[in-house]
């Protein structure tokens, strides 16, 4: 898709904005259409309007002042063009060490701007997630990990006594991975952290848990030696072992939309990289750059990009592993992607 910026630094800046977006979607390598930015400065706004085959009738005015409404017009020209919802209005959040003996939880835009620690900055703060509006984490205080959210102040919301953490949303409620019984097992919550409900039982160690749009639990396990992935179907009683890459496999996420089966996860051989696993016909398909180290991928609300996390920052990519970009540099750990309230 052409991107075709006015003659000012405002609507040359959003049209950067909207090629880089639109380049991890299907409509960024089309060109049957054209977005045109144009500027009205003497009002603060901006025009963009979409013309070109296959172009519904699109003429939108933005604040032009309003960073993150860039992302939006991105999601805005999706919708005209394909009739499906985009992503890109929405916000990353990752950890990131911050000092000797802290780590913290950050949130960014989609290009990385806009970085606002989430956590107090007083000790260490990991494994952040989003869910019911909020950003979840683990804080580790005295040698045990609990869970909390935005909003209380850091109080824990769940655990206290050993390791609780792995938090991710699940329905209407949580789940979350603990040792409080012995060996580290996958429980579910409601979102308050009342009513915990153990749902795995067995002596290995199950662990980072991710819930699908149908209550569908996926999560790591080391029940069969190497450390491989298990899927839960809500109401099930007993996990099975999808077919897999023989590999150490870690950290599943689901792809957000409820009518596909779509995992990303992170592969250790000699390094870590960043796969996709399609559940319903077995593709699997690769997402990280070879070499490196990278690991900790999320999906992006619509699917159709893979953030997550490597020595050297923060990527995003199709989900098809092409048009790979860094928005953070530096280390980072555990990235997630979607909304908040």
């Amino acid at each position: 898709m052409a991107i075709e910026p006015g003659p000012d630094r405002r609507s040359a800046r959003w049209a950067r904005r909207l090629r880089d977006d639109l380049r991890l979607t299907e409509v960024g390598v089309s060109r049957r259409a054209t977005a045109r930015v144009r500027g009205r400065v003497s009002e603060g706004r901006l025009r963009v309007e979409l013309t070109g085959a296959g172009a519904a009738d699109f003429t939108r005015d933005f604040e032009a002042d309003d960073e993150g409404a860039a992302h939006a017009t991105a999601d805005a020209l999706l919708l005209a063009l394909t009739e499906r919802a985009g992503g890109f209005d929405s916000t990353l959040v990752f950890a990131r060490r911050t000092g000797r003996g802290r780590k913290d939880i950050f949130r960014v835009r989609v290009d990385g701007a806009g970085p606002v620690r989430v956590s107090s900055g007083r000790g260490v703060a990991l494994l952040p997630a989003l869910a019911h509006g909020d950003v979840w984490y683990s804080v580790l205080d005295r040698g045990s990990l609990f869970v909390t959210h935005t909003g209380v102040d850091e109080r824990p919301v769940i655990g206290g006594d050993g390791l609780t953490m792995g938090v991710t949303g699940c329905g209407d409620g949580i789940a979350f991975s603990t040792n409080r019984d012995g060996d580290a097992e996958i429980y579910r919550a409601d979102r308050d952290g009342s009513n915990p409900r153990r749902v795995t039982f067995h002596d290995g160690i199950d662990v980072s848990p991710a819930c699908s749009g149908r209550g569908e639990l996926a999560f790591v396990s080391s029940r069969g030696g190497a450390p491989s992935l298990l899927l839960m179907p809500e109401g099930a009683l007993h996990p099975v072992r999808p077919p897999q890459p023989e590999a150490h496999l870690q950290t599943p996420t689901w792809c957000p939309d409820p009518d596909r089966r779509v995992l990303a996860f992170t592969r250790v051989d000699r390094a870590s990289s960043v796969w996709t696993l399609d559940l319903d016909d077995g593709a699997l398909t690769r997402v990280s750059a070879p070499g490196g180290s990278y690991q900790d991928p999320a999906f992006s609300p619509d699917c159709r990009a893979v953030a997550y996390a490597g020595r050297d920052g923060l990527w995003l990519a199709r989900a098809d592993g092409s048009a790979r970009r860094r928005v953070v540099r530096g280390r980072v750990h555990t990235v997630r992607w979607g909304r908040l309230r």
